[in-house]
């Protein structure tokens, strides 16, 4: 996609539930939304999460305690389409979730 189309793209606003958003996450007392598809096919341990009996997988609203805020919603803008560029510091904030998320990322051999 390129940067003209993506910036002309409906950004999804994650604090309101929007058409898709099938699930809430309280992170700081407040709620962001999220659907359960994308953050499956993002991550092991949320594919799990929403398939198999775990006690989320019918819940609508997820407390994340000991998560920030900020970089839930910094998670969920590059993750869901239009998919948010990963830039500058948001580099290690979304790396950091998604080594939460996924495990320990391989580390490449020099």
């Amino acid at each position: 996609m390129s940067k003209e189309s993506s910036s002309s793209a409906k950004q999804v606003d994650f604090t309101r539930q929007w058409p898709f958003a099938d699930i809430a996450f309280v992170v700081e007392g407040k709620r962001l939304w999220a659907s359960r598809a994308v953050l499956a096919l993002w991550s092991p341990v949320f594919e799990a999460m929403f398939g198999s009996d775990f006690k989320e997988k019918s819940m609508g609203e997820i407390e994340l305690p000991g998560k920030k805020f900020d970089a839930m919603l910094e998670l969920f803008a590059v993750t869901h389409p239009p998919n948010r560029e990963i830039t500058g510091n948001v580099v290690n904030i979304v790396l950091m979730l998604l080594h939460t998320v996924n495990g320990p990322f391989p580390v490449l051999a020099e």
